[in-house]
């Protein structure tokens, strides 16, 4: 690291012999001037005090509600949901509502398992049978305290 033979100060083209080594928090470790035994033990310091303990892998987890396909639909759609795998089972509900909130049509209501696909079709109609006008609806579904909402939109 000497700035006469290629080393930090050559690298930077600077002028200066100050140095100065930040941490990752952005806070000045250490400011003098360049001094190369002094920022090695600086340097080493810093490395020795950090945590070398290795992280444990990690894989995505959670429950997925994929939405409606086809979206836009007309006459119906089809909606796909599963639990993490690690889940245990609970109670999962899937409803469609309309955009003030009202029920309109509930597609699933039973205790789900993990690692197990869920579907279930809507095809445009409420709870008494009849057809919904066009228009925007959503799929909201909970499952245990989790819950999510897809838009849907009807076109005839």
């Amino acid at each position: 690291m000497n700035g006469d033979s290629g080393g930090v100060r050559s690298g930077y083209e600077a002028e200066s012999g100050a140095v100065f080594v930040i941490g990752g928090d952005g806070i000045i470790l250490y400011r003098s001037f360049y001094d190369d035994a002094a920022l090695r033990t600086i340097i080493d310091e810093g490395l020795a005090a950090l945590d070398v303990t290795p992280v444990p892998e990690s894989r995505v987890t959670g429950h997925k509600f994929e939405g409606g396909f086809p979206n836009p639909f007309n006459p119906s759609t089809r909606l796909v949901f599963s639990l993490d795998p690690q889940a245990v089972p609970q109670p999962a509900r899937l409803e469609i509502v309309d955009l003030q909130g009202r029920l309109l049509q509930v597609l699933l209501d039973e205790t789900a398992q993990a690692d197990r696909q869920y579907e279930a079709v809507w095809n445009g109609r409420d709870l008494t049978g009849r057809a919904v006008v066009s228009g925007i609806y959503l799929a909201r579904l909970r499952v245990g305290d989790w819950q999510a909402t897809r838009a849907l939109t009807l076109v005839k």
